[in-house]
């Protein structure tokens, strides 16, 4: 997605991926974004920051709000869009995974339950839930909040086949991805790289149609 070679902005070339989840989307051939354009972007959040980074780096003491007055034309629409002043009349649920590489949980659905949750609205009724339960042991963070539930709702998401059965697939996609890899005489470093390019691929399209089961299940509950 994004050009690889070196920006000649310091800021931005210090913070070059070293997690495989984003090395993956920089190639010098086939990209989508120049890197002036990631250099103007990143120029205009530091001269307008967004206080929703800041705040889920720990900085509560910062309201989370959108930044005041971005110039560059990509941050001014995701201004017009943002959905952080929303909130929800009707039933909501909130679903995604948290390795999602396209769609990042924390940054979205965790900021939006941060808001939520802080809200003193006896009318507000919904829930936030990750379905990737696969790293739960090392994540150390909710898989679960809501409120204005019913028990009977609240019973019905915390339910976990849908989130057992998406951690067995995503344990299929890996053991699939390593053993190809491994019959076309891969390394198991490789394997293991092949096998993670295979999980992150699929991420985002792969947790969909769990969510979307778990959402049935919860309005048919009203």
């Amino acid at each position: 997605m994004f050009q690889a070679s070196p920006t000649g902005n310091a800021a931005l070339d210090a913070i070059a991926p070293a997690d495989s989840k984003f090395s993956y989307g920089f190639d010098n051939q086939r990209y989508l974004v120049k890197n002036d354009y990631r250099a103007a972007y990143l120029n205009d959040a530091q001269s307008n920051p967004d206080w929703g980074v800041a705040y889920l780096r720990g900085m509560t003491q910062y309201a989370p709000v959108t930044a005041a007055n971005p110039t560059h034309t990509l941050r001014q629409a995701l201004k017009a869009n943002d959905l952080r002043s929303y909130t929800p009349t009707m039933p909501t649920l909130l679903c995604g995974g948290n390795q999602d590489p396209m769609v990042f949980f924390d940054v979205n659905t965790g900021l939006i339950n941060q808001l939520w949750s802080r809200q003193n609205n006896t009318n507000l009724k919904y829930a936030m839930l990750d379905m990737d339960i696969s790293n739960q042991a090392t994540r150390g963070k909710a898989i679960y909040h809501s409120q204005g539930l019913s028990t009977v709702q609240d019973t019905t998401l915390q339910a976990t086949a849908m989130q057992q059965a998406f951690a067995q697939r995503l344990q299929l996609i890996n053991t699939n991805a390593t053993t190809i890899a491994k019959a076309s005489g891969a390394t198991d470093a490789q394997a293991q790289q092949a096998a993670q390019v295979a999980l992150l691929s699929s991420y985002h399209t792969l947790v969909e149609p769990y969510c979307e089961t778990t959402a049935r299940a919860f309005f048919d509950t009203f």
